[in-house]
């Protein structure tokens, strides 16, 4: 949240992450179009990992979903 404050403030103009999921792992698109509304640049240096095709982006969304559910489940049995 604080970085798009600060985006949207004009604190910089150019955003770099070494990998795009390390961002956001949902809505990259969005937080992408208001960087873009801010006039602010999203560099990645390894920006698309599988490919651009829909069956990529499907793989990497679906991935992000299992990671974020074993996430989730790991905390559970931790707090037991």
């Amino acid at each position: 949240m604080k970085l798009l404050s600060d985006a949207s403030l004009g604190k910089f103009e150019v955003v770099v992450v070494n990998y795009n999921d390390r961002l956001a792992r949902f809505g990259l698109q969005i937080i992408k179009e208001d960087l873009k509304s801010w006039n602010v640049h999203l560099e990645g240096f390894h920006p698309n990992i599988g490919g651009d095709s829909p069956q990529a982006e499907l793989i990497a969304d679906l991935t992000a979903i299992f990671y974020s559910f074993m996430g989730k489940l790991y905390r559970m049995r931790r707090d037991q």
